[in-house]
């Protein structure tokens, strides 16, 4: 069951990604960061560390409930 819902929560991230991407890449505060490669994998870090810790606050909170 939590590959289920960790699958669910990697697509809905995935999607969120997708469609924010554009905008947060188009930013002027973001512009410098764009240009290097580790600009890149710091934000894509980020998203993916952010997207962690979402799923640990989740399972916690489903967790205490059940």
């Amino acid at each position: 069951m939590e590959f289920v819902a960790v699958f669910a929560l990697s697509a809905i991230v995935a999607m969120i990604l997708n469609y924010v991407q554009p905008k947060v890449f188009s930013a002027s505060q973001t512009q410098s960061l764009q240009k290097n490669y580790f600009g890149r994998t710091l934000l894509t870090t980020v998203v993916i560390f952010g997207a962690i810790v979402l799923a640990g606050v989740i399972f916690k909170v489903t967790e205490d409930v059940v």
